[in-house]
């Protein structure tokens, strides 16, 4: 038996892999922003409009978890969320490296974030929209 595995649960890929590894890096990711907010580094516009996905994808969260559904509401990463959180790292990268010059990079990680946002959405009502149909 290895250590990754207790009484056969696969710790490892189930518990870390799925959950508290994409909690961890958001919460990298948050206290860096947050802490170039605090500093005034940038305004508070700008890292809502920047964690506009992670704000989505939290508020899907939640109303999952507060709606009984007969089937487990199941959805996965998408491409373009992975591309906004790379767009979120640039962004707080040039910020920190290159504070007077990261607007055009913001503008990056601002629409993409947006995107990721409208996709998560879309992927959720399709979801619901499944759900509902069986």
């Amino acid at each position: 038996m290895s250590v990754a595995s207790v009484e056969g649960f696969p710790w490892r890929s189930v518990l870390f892999g799925k959950i508290l590894d994409p909690i961890a890096g958001k919460a990298v990711i948050l206290a860096v922003a947050g802490a170039f907010l605090w500093v005034g580094s940038i305004e508070w516009w700008e890292l809502l409009l920047v964690a506009m996905q992670d704000i989505v994808v939290v508020l899907i969260c939640v109303v999952v978890a507060f709606r009984q559904w007969d089937r487990p509401f199941e959805t996965s990463p998408l491409v373009i969320g992975k591309i906004a959180t790379c767009g979120q790292l640039a962004y707080l990268l040039t910020v920190l490296l290159f504070p007077q010059a990261y607007t055009l990079v913001f503008a990056v990680a601002a629409a993409l974030s947006i995107a990721a946002a409208v996709g998560y959405l879309y992927d959720s009502m399709v979801q619901v929209r499944n759900l509902r149909a069986i």
